[in-house]
């Protein structure tokens, strides 16, 4: 069959071919890329050859399979993502691997959600599982992130597993969600602040129309006034909560007590996925000095807040939608 070319953001995703051969033997002889799986012994040269030549036939005959992966930006082989029929189980399995210098940067996340998208838009799937290593941390946290829920622990390919899965509605609301983020990088982009950008984004998913919403913003931006403080994309995902989940009278306690759990699991989710949640440290310099200045402009730092702007506002969107998800 046609296999589909998927553009995302960042990555392209395409059909594998024999031209592959040496670069995806690479990427699987990476360091602790084989950590996880049943073997940890890096397959030969023939191995990917015929694992490349299986996954041909698979699209022939299911009708989808895995991609390549490659930056947008440069023609270079970094991994593989899509859709695995999985015969013992009659399960379609959604799997991603990237080469370990293209960690930590959202792309597995990423290439796993087109490849989702892929299934539900495209081949109408009802339900779609992924399977991992109990101990493998970093990517059990992408399948989070794709909003797959937790099934069970069971055995998979000769060892222990965990289980997760997701049907269109669930990956509907992640998708919802993604749009709420993808705003919030937009109106940073298009000259607001981060606090400015979050905020408003998440106001405006709430039907929230004022320009109040980024004038009580503005003072928690470049780290609460340029003083290296709290980033400002962070302090306006708590304003955020505070809008979609803060009390309106006094007296609600229990209202209060369940947005500071909010705010506590969004502070703890954008320090694990930064590090750090002090805007010098972030962004490694001090924006109230003019040496800051020449070195936020200079390594491009725009983009790293332009990145933490989206990404507070996903965090942010995703503790309000574990409600309803009306916001969708």
């Amino acid at each position: 069959m046609s296999i589909p070319t998927i553009t995302t953001s960042r990555l392209v995703l395409r059909a594998l071919s024999a031209k592959d051969l040496d670069p995806l033997y690479q990427v699987f002889g990476g360091k602790d890329v084989m950590r996880y799986f049943p073997s940890t012994d890096v397959p030969t040269r023939d191995q990917v050859q015929k694992m490349i030549s299986h996954q041909l036939k698979h699209w022939d005959e299911h009708g989808f399979g895995w991609w390549a992966l490659e930056p947008r930006e440069k023609n270079e082989l970094i991994g593989w993502s899509g859709l695995q029929f999985l015969p013992e189980t009659d399960e379609i399995e959604v799997a991603y691997l990237l080469a370990p210098a293209y960690w930590g940067q959202g792309l597995a996340t990423e290439a796993a959600k087109a490849s989702l998208r892929y299934g539900f838009e495209e081949l109408g799937l009802e339900n779609v599982v992924a399977i991992v290593h109990p101990e493998n941390a970093a990517s059990r946290r992408v399948i989070e992130k794709l909003g797959m829920s937790f099934v069970d622990q069971t055995p998979y390919f000769g060892m222990d597993c965990c289980r997760y899965a997701i049907g269109p509605a669930s990956f509907e609301k992640v998708q919802a969600i993604d749009r709420v983020a993808r705003k919030g990088r937009e109106h940073f982009e298009s000259g607001y602040y981060c606090a400015e950008g979050v905020l408003l984004a998440m106001a405006e998913a709430k039907g929230v129309q004022s320009d109040w919403i980024p004038m009580m913003a503005t003072g928690f931006c470049s780290g609460v006034a340029q003083t290296c403080g709290t980033c400002g994309a962070l302090s306006g995902a708590i304003m955020g909560l505070g809008l979609w989940a803060g009390r309106s009278v006094r007296g609600d306690d229990e209202t209060v007590e369940a947005n500071y759990a909010l705010v506590r699991r969004l502070i703890a989710a954008f320090e694990e996925r930064f590090g750090s949640t002090n805007c010098r440290e972030l962004i490694e310099c001090d924006l109230s000095t003019e040496e800051g200045q020449a070195f936020f402009w200079g390594n491009d730092m725009f983009e790293r807040c332009a990145r933490f702007t989206e990404e507070a506002t996903r965090m942010g969107m995703s503790l309000v939608g574990d409600g309803d998800g009306s916001f969708a």
